[in-house]
């Protein structure tokens, strides 16, 4: 009788766990007006609250995973791209940079289109599915399924309160480049050199740093900045050892800690220029590595690959390798040599 208690209660003290596990970041779907018009875009935001010291991550994680949304929308609803705010530098608790994302009560929008034959008078329900890792001194991952129900009405739609004009704000401090300010990119070797012209002369940016949409720049090596005679700024930016050695383009976001304005809005940005190369050529690099060198290089990465924050993303990422392959042996092998070279 105890064993069939215990099984009567097994998917209850599963289902707590769940919940305790998840407890460090809650979810949900909130939108910025209070009801929506036939044809009219409208903005949900997935809402993402941690508790203190806890993170999630950007677009370009580093260490991590960017946080995703996967919309299960009624039929002729469309959903576009996350909008993601301008991240911060993540450091651990020695100070060593582990990432790209966020902290504290964070918004992230998405602009939703309907078909123009919605009914007014009638309500909608909007499905979706978010995943993200959640990390302290641990990564664990986070995943809910969320369900948001609005009305439709024939009259122009109101803001949502408090939450609306905060996703607002969210959207208006998105990064951006103001006209007549200009940016231009090179590399030559492993250095990109960034630079930006802004045209705001009573008005001195602090802290700059460059956050790139993909592996391009090391996200945790140096970056040093100029600031030059013409008020303009110069970056010496390092490119990661898993970037592509072909890129045409460099992409990404520059933050200002009190903002480009005087005012202190625009936090960011954007850029996303051609990237030329310069004339310098790069010597080659020869090493003859001997077998202690490889031994201590391959220990280095296996404790590297144990850490509490590398090792639940490795098992994530085989993971999701192996359902990408589904049952081809091939691909999985394929998958499983790439990864591990």
């Amino acid at each position: 009788m105890k064993s069939l208690r215990f099984l009567i209660l097994l998917p209850t003290l599963f289902t707590v766990a769940a919940s305790a596990l998840f407890a460090q970041v809650q979810a949900s779907l909130v939108a910025a007006e209070q009801f929506i018009q036939a044809g009219k875009p409208f903005t949900v935001a997935l809402r993402l609250q941690h508790e203190p010291h806890w993170h999630t991550y950007w677009l370009n994680p580093g260490t991590g995973l960017a946080t995703e949304i996967t919309w299960n929308l009624p039929d002729g609803f469309a959903a576009g791209a996350i909008q993601w705010p301008v991240p911060k530098v993540l450091r651990d608790h020695t100070g060593t940079i582990i990432g790209n994302g966020y902290e504290d009560d964070l918004l992230l929008p998405v602009t939703i289109t309907p078909p123009a034959g919605l009914k007014p008078d009638t309500v909608v329900t909007l499905k979706a599915r978010a995943d993200w890792l959640m990390c302290k001194e641990v990564c664990i991952p986070g995943d809910e399924e969320l369900e948001l129900t609005l009305p439709v009405y024939a009259e122009e739609p109101a803001v949502n309160g408090e939450l609306g004009q905060r996703i607002n704000a969210v959207i208006a401090e998105l990064p951006d480049m103001p006209d007549e300010w200009t940016a231009m990119a090179s590399r030559g070797g492993d250095t990109i050199t960034l630079r930006v012209q802004p045209h705001q002369a009573d008005h001195t940016p602090a802290n700059l740093h460059f956050f790139a949409d993909d592996d391009l720049v090391g996200y945790d090596l140096p970056q040093t900045v100029t600031a030059n005679a013409d008020g303009s700024y110069t970056l010496k930016l390092q490119v990661s050892a898993y970037g592509p050695a072909d890129a045409t383009r460099l992409v990404g976001l520059l933050k200002s800690d009190n903002g480009w304005m005087p005012d202190g809005s625009l936090p960011a940005l954007r850029i996303d220029v051609p990237l030329t190369a310069t004339t310098a050529a790069v010597a080659p690099i020869t090493a003859k590595l001997g077998m202690g060198t490889l031994a201590l290089a391959l220990l280095g990465g296996l404790i590297l690959n144990l850490m509490p924050c590398v090792f639940p993303v490795l098992g994530i990422k085989i993971l999701g390798f192996v359902n990408q392959s589904g049952s081809d042996k091939r691909k999985i092998v394929l998958h499983g040599v790439m990864f591990t070279l």
